[in-house]
């Protein structure tokens, strides 16, 4: 089957971006670029499902420093933190472009480009309008947000936030997880299971 492409620019809110469509029939993903207003582009991925679930993976930062070898978007380097409404506005984006063909968004995921918990302000501010009555009104249980461990910043988001959060390891010693020592957050389970949020561990 022959992939189709089409590419269209258009002017929303506070940011241009460009779409590249690709045909649901092939690849059963939808991907955005964004070109920010200050000329940085991020990515956003509509992810469509089967079982009647729409899932949107958003950036929350333009590259990132975390550095994890098997992404591309560690080699960019940090460039910036996105804002809370440029992380808000690739959700009301998705909705509004691909509803016809995927039906309505169910759940967002922030494990685009960056390290959500650096830029942790903005991305619990963005997470509160998602869930909000007055705003995108998901339920918290499905906007989850995903993490190397950053340990600190990690207690942060349990505390504030009762969206689900996503704990990737990608490595079971220190000398590989060399983020935040396993054994930090290990430490710090307690207050996982003390927290309103659903957490996942993923290896």
């Amino acid at each position: 089957m022959v992939l189709k492409l089409k590419i269209s620019m258009f002017r929303f809110m506070r940011c241009f971006y460009g779409i590249l469509l690709i045909d649901l029939e092939t690849h059963r993903s939808l991907q955005i670029l964004f070109r920010l207003v200050d000329g940085m582009v991020i990515e956003t991925v509509v992810i469509p499902c089967d079982r009647g679930r729409t899932t949107v993976c958003v950036s929350s930062q333009v590259g990132c420093a975390m550095n994890c070898q098997f992404c591309y978007t560690g080699r960019m380097g940090l460039k910036r933190h996105l804002t809370t409404a440029e992380i808000v506005e690739q959700v009301v984006l998705a909705q509004r472009l691909f509803t016809s063909e995927v039906g309505s968004i169910t759940n967002v995921v922030f494990m685009g480009m960056g390290e959500p918990l650096q830029n942790i302000d903005n991305v619990i501010k963005a997470a509160e309008i998602m869930v909000d009555e007055q705003g995108l009104h998901l339920s918290p249980r499905k906007v989850t947000v995903s993490t190397s461990g950053l340990v600190p910043q990690l207690i942060h988001f349990l505390n504030e936030s009762n969206c689900a959060l996503a704990v990737s390891l990608n490595a079971t010693t220190d000398e590989v997880h060399d983020i935040f020592p396993c054994l930090d957050l290990l430490e710090n389970t307690h207050m996982v299971w003390k927290s309103l949020s659903p957490v996942y561990f993923v290896g």
